[in-house]
């Protein structure tokens, strides 16, 4: 049988390894191992095998083993407690790092750092969200007239007359747009920089949840877990309701609109309430939701504002 002290000696490098493996991040094997590695240290010492001459017993050399990987496993557990450092240049790795840093700083909940973050990334593309408003206010405008150039068309035969008269309508709308400084392709410009903005916040909220622990002590009211679904499905309700009332004001020309106009309306309003039940089938954490009730709170107020004469 192999000695007891040459038993502890064969353990030395296991404890090492798992210390070094806690060191280097690998929090979950090291606890794990440590566990594992404290349960053979206890059974050996209770063996109570005689001291080896001029050494220590093995239950005072099994006792001084136990107490380093006690301290292994209580360093694994901080680790695992902790969140993660944000690493990347991913659009949402970035967006991270955001969120941390103005969490840090402020010292505020999460609830109300995602809240303010979503706060400051909209007033950035104020300016290109008042411009798109604009533009599609004086598209509207202008609608009269644009349907005149399209009757002009149709009567000279439309897709089948002469390409002179698709020349000739173009020519027109071009002339129009240029007079009142608008055209359909800017409203579309805006929304390819809002876009990516969007997708990259709810892409870092939704990762968050599930990776940083504080998210589950972050929250405020009922929704005090961030990590998980609102239990009482208040925030997508608040949510579905925002947006609707959003879409309704700001799509409000003051004129009436084409059938076009009135689908494309009518579309928007049943996505504003699919919002809810899609939120929920989803699994959408609270983190989320709290970005999409603030983003939805400040659309709606701007919207309001832009419509005082």
């Amino acid at each position: 049988a192999q000695p007891p002290g040459a038993a502890v000696a064969a353990l030395r490098p296991l404890l090492s390894a798992h210390q070094k493996a806690a060191w280097q991040g690998e929090a979950c094997g090291a606890l794990a191992g440590a566990r594992v590695l404290h349960g053979g240290l206890v059974v050996l010492g209770r063996a109570r095998a005689p001291a080896p001459a001029g050494g220590r017993s093995l239950s005072t050399t099994s006792g001084t083993a136990a107490a380093a990987v006690a301290s292994v496993a209580e360093e694994a557990t901080a680790v695992l407690a902790a969140d993660p450092t944000p690493t990347g240049w991913w659009p949402s790795n970035l967006m991270e790092l955001v969120m941390v840093s103005a969490h840090d700083a402020s010292g505020l909940p999460w609830a109300l750092s995602i809240a303010a973050v979503t706060v400051g990334v909209r007033m950035c593309l104020a300016p290109l969200i008042i411009y798109q408003m604009r533009n599609v206010s004086r598209l509207a405008w202008i609608r009269p007239e644009m349907e005149q150039i399209q009757k002009q068309y149709n009567a000279m035969g439309g897709v089948r007359g002469p390409p002179q008269a698709y020349d000739k309508m173009n020519e027109q709308l071009k002339a129009l747009y240029k007079k009142h400084d608008c055209s359909p392709v800017k409203s579309l410009a805006s929304m390819f920089v809002q876009a990516p903005v969007m997708i990259s916040i709810f892409l870092c909220l939704r990762r968050m949840a599930t990776e940083y622990p504080s998210f589950q002590t972050g929250g405020l009211l009922w929704f005090s877990d961030l990590s998980i679904v609102d239990p009482y499905y208040a925030l997508p309700v608040v949510a579905g309701c925002l947006t609707f009332a959003t879409i309704e004001l700001g799509t409000d020309t003051g004129q009436a609109m084409s059938q076009q106009q009135g689908n494309m309306k009518l579309y928007m309003r049943a996505f504003a309430v699919a919002v809810i039940p899609m939120t929920v089938v989803a699994g959408l954490p609270n983190s989320v939701l709290v970005y999409w009730v603030t983003q939805a709170t400040v659309s709606l107020g701007q919207a309001a504002i832009l419509k005082i004469p």
